[in-house]
């Protein structure tokens, strides 16, 4: 039994370093314009992003601009790459919305992207409850808004559950950004 459990272990850790050998290549590697468009343009909104948001904003709950796209890749099978890159390649913001994609679609590569992120003192700006403002640390708000589950139930619920609002707000912005 205790060869077993050591086996266990040992074969989890391999895995592990895998991952994060995994995260790394795709640091630098990452081929966004492989992606199809829809996913391209989602990749694109929230690598660059300054806001690490919740689903809605405002004192009226309107979606977050952010959060149609999220919603997007988590609609799509195997975006975990998707994901990873974000966290590796974004802004502060986009780095967080790769670890909250990561956290809802693949734990054990979540928790790779998480140890490389959580120590990170880079600033970033993100919405605690609809229109208020804060300022933290990447540490900080990973702790305050993933790993509380506060972000990750939000969009478990809002993008992942059957609700299909989220596509009418990207049907939205898109028609919107054609005008």
């Amino acid at each position: 039994m205790r060869l077993l459990l050591l086996s266990l272990l040992f074969l989890t850790g391999c895995y592990r370093a895998e991952v994060r050998r995994h995260f790394e290549e795709l640091e630098h590697d990452f081929d966004a314009t492989s992606l199809p468009a829809e996913l391209r343009t989602a990749y694109a909104k929230l690598v660059d992003e300054e806001f690490f948001c919740g689903t809605t904003v405002s004192f009226t709950f309107d979606w977050s601009d952010q959060a149609p796209h999220m919603c997007l890749l988590l609609d799509t099978p195997g975006a975990r790459d998707v994901f990873l890159a974000l966290a590796a390649r974004g802004t502060p913001a986009g780095r967080l919305y790769g670890l909250l994609g990561l956290r809802l679609t693949d734990r054990v590569y979540y928790e790779v992207a998480r140890q490389a992120l959580e120590d990170s003192v880079d600033e970033v700006l993100w919405t605690q409850i609809g229109c208020i403002i804060e300022t933290g640390t990447l540490g900080d708000v990973i702790e305050e808004t993933i790993e509380s589950g506060m972000y990750a139930d939000d969009y478990f619920n809002s993008c992942m559950q059957g609700d299909t609002r989220w596509r009418a707000a990207l049907d939205r912005q898109a028609a919107a950004s054609k005008r």
